[in-house]
C-alpha cells in the first residue's frame, strides 16, 4: 500500500515513487491534511442534516444520499487544486469530470442492507478515456475492522477483464483471489485506475456504517476517446410527471 504524506505529495519529493506505485499497483492512497479537514466537516454535516433524517423508508434515505452528493461542500472537495495536480502526475493530461459524484453507503441497516458489489471495474460504467481515474474518499475509517474496499493490485494492466453487464455495473466473472482489504483513514484519498478490479468489503460483525464519495476524472487529450467523439455512458432524465404524485 502506498500512502503519501502532505509534504511529499505537494512538493514532489517522492513523486517518482508515487507514480511508480500507481503504475504497478493501480492505486495510491494520499494523506493531505486540508482534505482531511474538509471531509471532517462533511461528516459532521452528513450526521447532523442527512443521517438524522433517515427513516425506515429506504427510497427516502437514498434520496437523502443523493442530496448529500450535491452539497456545495461535497463539490468543493473534488475541486481541491492538489487533486488535479496529482491526477495529472499520474497520467491524466487534461482532466475533466466524467459523471456525477457518487455516494457509497455501507451498513447493515435498511438503507445499506448489508449490500456490497462483487469484483468489478469502473471503466465500462462510462466507456470514456482509457486512462481515466477514480478519486475516492471515506468520511469514516475504512478497513478490515469496519467496511472498506478490496482490490486486486496490478490487475488494471490487463485491461477489461471477462465479466457481464448488470444494472449495478460491469461485474467480473468469478475470481479465486482474496485481494487486499484497503486500510484508509477518514479523509485520506484513494486514487485508482478505472480498470482496477475492486469490490465492497462488508464486515458482518461491524455495527457501524461507512460513507464514501467518489468521482471520475477523464482525459480530454486521449486520442482514442476523441475518435469516439468524447462520448460517455452517463445520461440524465427528467421525470416531468413527478409533481403529479404530490
Amino acid at each position: 500500500m502506498s500512502v503519501v504524506d502532505e509534504p511529499d505529495a505537494l512538493r514532489g519529493i517522492s513523486m517518482r515513487e508515487f507514480v511508480a506505485k500507481f503504475q504497478t499497483d493501480g492505486f495510491v492512497i494520499v494523506k493531505l491534511q486540508s482534505l482531511i479537514q474538509q471531509t471532517t466537516v462533511l461528516r459532521e454535516q452528513f450526521e447532523a442534516s442527512f443521517q438524522r433524517r433517515f427513516t425506515d423508508d429506504v427510497n427516502r434515505n437514498r434520496n437523502l444520499l443523493k442530496r448529500f452528493a450535491e452539497l456545495p461542500g461535497t463539490a468543493r472537495l473534488f475541486l481541491h487544486p492538489d487533486i488535479e495536480i496529482m491526477v495529472r502526475e499520474l497520467g491524466v493530461v487534461e482532466p475533466v469530470f466524467c459523471g456525477p459524484i457518487v455516494t457509497h453507503y455501507t451498513s447493515h441497516d435498511v438503507t445499506g442492507n448489508s449490500f456490497g458489489l462483487p469484483f468489478h471495474q469502473d471503466w465500462p460504467s462510462m466507456g470514456s478515456s482509457r486512462n481515466s481515474m477514480v478519486v475516492w474518499f471515506s468520511l469514516t475509517d475504512a478497513g478490515a475492522d469496519s467496511h472498506s474496499l478490496v482490490v486486486l493490485p496490478g490487475r488494471h494492466m490487463e485491461g477489461l477483464l471477462p465479466g457481464r453487464h448488470t444494472e449495478r455495473g460491469y461485474v467480473l466473472d468469478p475470481i479465486d483471489k482474496v485481494g487486499e482489504i484497503l486500510q484508509i483513514r477518514a479523509g485520506e484519498m484513494l486514487i485508482m485506475s478505472a480498470f482496477l478490479p475492486h469490490k465492497t468489503f462488508v464486515n458482518p460483525h461491524y455495527e457501524g456504517w461507512k460513507m464514501s464519495l467518489s468521482r471520475r476524472f477523464d482525459d480530454l487529450s486521449n486520442r482514442e476517446w476523441a475518435d469516439r467523439g468524447f462520448a460517455n455512458a452517463y445520461g440524465t432524465s427528467v421525470d416531468r410527471e413527478l409533481y403529479r404524485s404530490w
